[in-house]
């Protein structure tokens, strides 16, 4: 349900440089690194009895086999490695929210992050990232994996596939597939005792619009924030107001660096348009980078 890019490789130079010098580069919070522009060794190998084994540089984990992972080799969410390549430093703290079957746990590896706190409610999807911290060489480093989605109060969500979804990463708000021990925002970072994460990425489906409130209230924690944003599948008593509010106390970026403003933002969330020029192949879904104005 990501969105997909031309490949940047093949694009023209200028488009390529254009890209590269992102608003965001000169930040005070972006860890600049030498070499930055060269991009990831990733490869996957299929094995027997439905494994396989995934590599990134010189991490290798042991992954059951999903297709998946053939399409994160061949230049999945280039603008998302840039991100983490950017902000997450070596020995940094990274909280997945929305983990799925682990690529961006990979990508925080890669980046020798000493801590990982990921999350994801779909149990199935849970299985295949708890195989990861059990095989993962090239680094030590503490992944904490809980089953438990996040929202706008602690308790229960029905989750699931939404009808005519084929797309096995979607655990939306919408399906009844199964039920996920939900906690709030604010709850998370208190009970795992993160201060001030190096990036905190958050890819919940939809369930973005409900955890507004829980983003303002503790933007003076979460300095960088890595958000995608799904407008199709947003629940039907989502606050947009709440959500536009909360991401104004961020300056923002789309996925290409671009700095954008708050009406911007307001009109992307807002806007009726099924397949906006902003958006994926899929609909009006994209993706902002947050960089809170309160630290």
């Amino acid at each position: 349900m990501k969105k997909t890019h031309a490949n940047p490789e093949r694009l023209p130079v200028s488009e390529r440089n254009a890209r590269q010098s992102c608003a965001w580069g000169g930040h005070p919070r972006c860890c600049v690194r030498s070499g930055n522009a060269k991009r990831w060794r990733r490869s996957y190998c299929q094995g027997d009895h439905g494994s396989g084994r995934v590599a990134i540089e010189d991490i290798e984990a042991e992954v059951p086999h999903h297709q998946f992972w053939h399409r994160f080799v061949d230049n999945w969410e280039r603008e998302t490695e840039l991100v983490y390549r950017q902000f997450v430093k070596p020995g940094g703290v990274v909280l997945d929210i929305g983990a799925w079957i682990g690529p961006t746990v990979i990508y925080a590896l890669a980046c020798r992050a000493s801590r990982i706190v990921a999350l994801e409610p779909n149990p199935d999807s849970f299985a295949a990232l708890a195989q990861i911290p059990k095989s993962i060489s090239g680094q030590a480093c503490r992944i904490d994996l809980l089953n438990l989605a996040i929202g706008g109060q602690e308790g229960e969500i029905s989750m699931g596939l939404p009808e005519g979804s084929s797309d096995t990463s979607r655990s939306g708000w919408e399906g009844r597939d199964f039920v996920a021990k939900s906690i709030t925002l604010e709850q998370l970072v208190e009970s795992q005792d993160i201060e001030c994460p190096d990036l905190v990425k958050i890819d919940i489906e939809g369930g973005e619009a409900s955890i507004a409130k829980g983003i303002a209230n503790i933007a003076s924690c979460l300095p960088v924030v890595h958000l995608s944003v799904h407008v199709p599948f947003f629940p039907p008593d989502a606050d947009l107001n709440e959500l536009i509010s909360a991401v104004s106390a961020y300056e923002v970026f789309d996925d290409r660096g671009r700095r954008l403003s708050s009406r911007e933002f307001a009109e992307r969330v807002t806007s009726p348009e099924q397949f906006p020029v902003w958006g994926g192949r899929k609909g009006n879904f994209f993706e902002v980078l947050m960089l809170s104005k309160n630290t």
